[in-house]
């Protein structure tokens, strides 16, 4: 589906066929946060080509800070600091999240953290490692490219995901957001059928045995390695 093409059927879902009342601008700007907000709800496993890496990043004071994040070829989803998805040890295993409170307990009860059970954790905009004497690979998620308009024509010819089923989520949340500008009812019925969508793709991932992979294997170094299912899969 082109944007173009998701512009039509959401006229004829807002029962706008003329664009009467939802101009293509206001379409265009719910589809570009209905990417982000689809994207952001999805599993790993559904959107991998939506990752990028900024690999070797050194710590100082056992820290990162994501806004840093210089070497990325595409911007992270919601800015470099919302956008981190994963951290791993370079050359060894991925940190596990933990908030500032599991922290200062495993502090206090002289918690030793290895390259075998690596943390990670958030506090004033920076990321804390630990173990804290390695460099790291930060995963994030990438934004999604944005649709533009030129004369009320998109200027961007295909989405960077191809999964039709993906796309439909977007479409109904789009839809759901421009109901929501007129406080019409029907934006609850758009965004249910949305998010049924999205809850049914990551069902069919986590429950596919094939697909049972950790992050090393997801995120695999290899250049030979293949995503099991992908966006352009489901």
């Amino acid at each position: 589906m082109t944007p173009s093409e998701m512009l039509t059927l959401l006229r004829y879902r807002l029962e706008d066929p003329n664009g009467d009342y939802y101009d293509a601008t206001l379409k265009t700007l719910m589809i570009n946060r209905a990417q982000v907000r689809v994207i952001s709800e999805l599993n790993k496993h559904v959107v991998p080509e939506l990752l990028v890496v900024d690999e070797d990043v050194s710590l100082t004071s056992g820290a990162f800070t994501p806004t840093e994040a210089g070497d990325l070829t595409a911007t992270p989803l919601n800015g470099a600091s919302g956008g981190v998805y994963a951290v791993r040890l370079v050359d060894y295993n991925f940190t596990d999240l933990m908030s500032f409170e599991e922290y200062k307990r495993s502090v206090d009860r002289g918690v030793t953290y290895t390259t075998s059970n690596p943390k990670r954790y958030f506090l004033n905009g920076k990321c804390y490692i630990l173990p804290d004497d390695y460099d790291v690979d930060v995963y994030y998620y990438k934004k999604p490219t944005s649709i533009t308009l030129n004369a009320g024509v998109p200027v961007q010819t295909a989405f960077d995901y191809a999964s039709e089923m993906v796309q439909d989520a977007v479409a109904k949340l789009a839809e759901s957001l421009c109901w929501e500008t007129n406080n019409d009812p029907r934006a609850d019925v758009a965004r249910s059928a949305a998010y049924e969508l999205i809850n049914s793709m990551n069902m069919s991932i986590s429950a596919t045995e094939s697909n049972n992979k950790t992050d090393e294997d997801i995120l695999d170094y290899t250049d030979d390695y293949i995503v099991p299912i992908s966006a352009w899969e489901v």
